[in-house]
This record gives C-alpha cells, sequence and structure tokens, in this order.
C-alpha cells in the first residue's frame, strides 16, 4: 500500500490518504493537525530542509530518500518516500505530494544480516551492480585497518589486501 502526504509549500500537511492514517497510527484529523516533525518527517523544519527548498524553487522535479518515520505508538517505520511538486493551473508551485512505501521489514532484515554479518568470524563485503563496494563488516575493517569512508567505492582488487 502507498501512503500519501500533500505538503503545503509552507510544510505544512494538507491532506492524507486513508493508507497513511492507518500507517501512522492516526485519524485523518489527528494527522493532519500534526506538524511534519510530529510524524518523524524529517528534514522539513528541523533546519535540514535544503532538499525541499530546492523542490519548491524549481531547481528539481522529484526527490526520493528513506527516512523514518514514528507510529503514535512510539514504534519506528521506514518509509522510502518519492517527492514531487504540486502545480496549479497557470504552472505555478502550491505544494508537494509525499509517497511513502513502507520498507520496515526491509530494514528490519538489513539490520539483522548486519548484525549477523558483524558478528561472523570471516570478511564480508557487499557490492553493488556497478561493483563498487559499499558495506563491510567490522572484521573487514579490522583486518585492513581500514575505515568504512577509505573503503567505500573501491573496486575489486583495489579493496582487498596485498599479501606477501
Amino acid at each position: 500500500m502507498l501512503q500519501t502526504l500533500a505538503l503545503s509549500l509552507d510544510l505544512q500537511l494538507l491532506k492524507a490518504n486513508q493508507h497513511a492514517c492507518e500507517w501512522l497510527g492516526n485519524d485523518m484529523d489527528e494527522l493532519l493537525q500534526s506538524s511534519p516533525p510530529d510524524i518523524g518527517l524529517s528534514g522539513i523544519n528541523d533546519g535540514n530542509h535544503q532538499p525541499f527548498v530546492k523542490l519548491i524553487a524549481g531547481q528539481t522535479s522529484h526527490l526520493y530518500f528513506d527516512q523514518p518515520f514514528r507510529h503514535k505508538n512510539g514504534q519506528t517505520l521506514w518509509g522510502e518516500n518519492g517527492v514531487s511538486a504540486l502545480y496549479d493551473k497557470s504552472g505555478l508551485i502550491f505544494g508537494m505530494l509525499v509517497m511513502i512505501n513502507d520498507i520496515t521489514q526491509r530494514r528490519k532484515t538489513e539490520q539483522r544480516f548486519r548484525t549477523m554479518a558483524n558478528a561472523a568470524p570471516v570478511l564480508i563485503w557487499i557490492s553493488g551492480l556497478d561493483k563498487l563496494y559499499c558495506w563491510f563488516n567490522k572484521v573487514w575493517l579490522d583486518f585492513t585497518g581500514r575505515n568504512v569512508e577509505d573503503e567505500y567505492g573501491m573496486v575489486g582488487r583495489k579493496a582487498c589486501i596485498q599479501m606477501t
């Protein structure tokens, strides 16, 4: 199910679909009286909303990012967000549409994997389709003596330790 939120240019909640209300544990009135930070929508009123400024200014038409949300009961939910500008008939931006895909289970699974991989007594890393390394377990980092920033983005054998 896709959760949707409509935000005004001053970044207040205007509308939400029923899926968003259920996902966040609020009824429609409660949700619309909330501020974005109340539900965990970060980057809006916390001084770190530069991507939203770029969207409002027309410098970009879409934003994509993952972030945690807060359920009414305090549980952390994870959303994969797509944000698009909303335009009026004259072509002026009047708000934003946030489309949220629930990725809470995927995040929990990833955390379980990281916990398991960090406990394993072997070198483990992950690379993307571009063959660039993007994750290393603690054993890898301890063995190489390097940190994640040094290793991140290395390709294949470049990241490997030369054995003498």
